[in-house]
């Protein structure tokens, strides 16, 4: 099959980052983040016992979560004297977040077949920078940004005579 242009048209499943990083639901907040940045990747599937995506988890999605933790820690400071028990249980539960508290569970995905052209498109309408492959709900692979634009520096120009 080829597009317009008699190109064979590029897939995800050309482009795409075939090792892929996976956390449980029950991975807490703390592995998450050793794990992105250990690995030096921008976000994790989250998957069920049987390897099917039920969400995602991203750098964006736990630096939110440390954004409100602190201003639970400030207002906690204005409550310590009138509610010391409800700070008591605030810093309980804090410690105790896991994957499934902050996934994403909508998670946008794409076959290996997708067109790289609608992966583009997909990214941009939904404001997303990554979108896992997925095989009969497996997690087989991610495309990002990085991935489409070394795919597009990898086209010579057409025309560069010209």
């Amino acid at each position: 099959m080829s597009d317009k242009t008699g190109e064979a048209p590029w897939l995800a499943k050309n482009i795409m980052k075939r090792i892929v990083y996976s956390a449980s639901p029950d991975t807490s907040v703390a592995e998450l983040a050793d794990q992105l940045k250990e690995r030096g990747i921008s976000a994790v599937p989250v998957v069920d016992e049987t390897g099917q995506i039920v969400g995602i988890v991203s750098k964006g999605d736990l630096l939110r979560q440390a954004e409100r933790a602190t201003q639970r820690w400030h207002q906690r400071w204005l409550r310590l004297f009138s509610w010391p028990n409800d700070m008591l249980e605030d810093s309980k539960t804090q410690g105790l977040l896991q994957a499934k508290d902050l996934m994403t569970r909508e998670v946008v995905t794409i076959s290996e077949d997708t067109p790289v052209n609608a992966i583009a498109d997909l990214l941009e309408e939904r404001h997303i920078k990554r979108v896992p492959v997925v095989r009969d709900g497996k997690v087989i692979g991610m495309v990002s940004h990085a991935n489409l634009l070394f795919r597009m520096k990898s086209i010579p120009e057409k025309n560069a005579d010209r």
